[in-house]
This record gives C-alpha cells, sequence and structure tokens, in this order.
C-alpha cells in the first residue's frame, strides 16, 4: 500500500534525526510498525488512523532508544564475559598440557599428575555448558547463534 508505505518511511527518517540511538535498527522497526499498521487496515481502519494506532503502540522513540541501547549494552557484557571465560579456559588447557609435556620427562608427584589431568576437562567442559547456553538464550530471544 503506497499511503502506507509513504507514511512509514517519512516516520522513519524522523526517527533517524531524532533517535540516532536507533539508526542500526531503523528497518526493523519500519517493518514492525508497517505490519502492525496493515494488520489493522486489513481489520478495517483509515490507513492514517491505522499508522497513527501503530506508532502510538510502538512506544515513545527516545523510550525504545534506550530499551535497544540497555539490551546492546547487556550483549555486550555477556559476550565479553563469556570470551574471558574461554581465553581462562584455553590458557588453562594450554598451561595444563605443557606442564603434562614437561613433566612426562620430569616426573612429578602424583597428586599434582592426578590435578594435571582433572583441569583440562573441566576447563573444557566449562567452556561447552557456556556455549550451550548462550545458543539457548540466542534461540529464546531468536537471535543468530
Amino acid at each position: 500500500m503506497p499511503q502506507l508505505d509513504e507514511l512509514v518511511n517519512q516516520w522513519v527518517q524522523h526517527l533517524e534525526t531524532s533517535e540516532p540511538a536507533l539508526a542500526p535498527h531503523l528497518d526493523e522497526i519500519a517493518d514492525h510498525v508497517g505490519a502492525d499498521a496493515q494488520a489493522r487496515i486489513d481489520t478495517g481502519s483509515d490507513v492514517s488512523v491505522a499508522f497513527a494506532a501503530a506508532v502510538e503502540a510502538f512506544g515513545a522513540p527516545r523510550d525504545v532508544a534506550k530499551d535497544y541501547l540497555v539490551s546492546a549494552r547487556r550483549s555486550e557484557r555477556r559476550a565479553a564475559a563469556g570470551y574471558g571465560a574461554v581465553v581462562i579456559g584455553v590458557s588453562l588447557i594450554v598451561t595444563t598440557t605443557a606442564v603434562l609435556i614437561d613433566k612426562a620427562f620430569y616426573p612429578l608427584d602424583p597428586r599434582w599428575l592426578a590435578l594435571g589431568l582433572v583441569v583440562p576437562p573441566v576447563a573444557a567442559l566449562c567452556i561447552v555448558m557456556w556455549r550451550l547456553s548462550n545458543n539457548r538464550a540466542a534461540s529464546r530471544l531468536g537471535e543468530p547463534r
């Protein structure tokens, strides 16, 4: 519907200038508002009334921008914590492997050897569990894994 597309495009241009934080998400927002307005038009509403109701249902742009910003910060923190866990896990695996190789030539007290045999699998298990929890969280949110 050309008139609806024009209204959505004008509104998106307004959002782009008034809320620059939403710029990366404007296509998604336009699709959401356009689909909502189209559903209202399909139920018999006038184009302008349906569009106004869809925009109102979407919420105030400043509040939406804050929500997107908070969500982005959470994602960044989650990713940073995950990368930190992976770095720590990999460093534990590499260090333990180096010690085990070294101690193959110079025998080590059996208690330390047992610890060296336990740490790499535990670190690997932690990494795998972190990846699984990330995949579950991404699938719940509908994000790509």
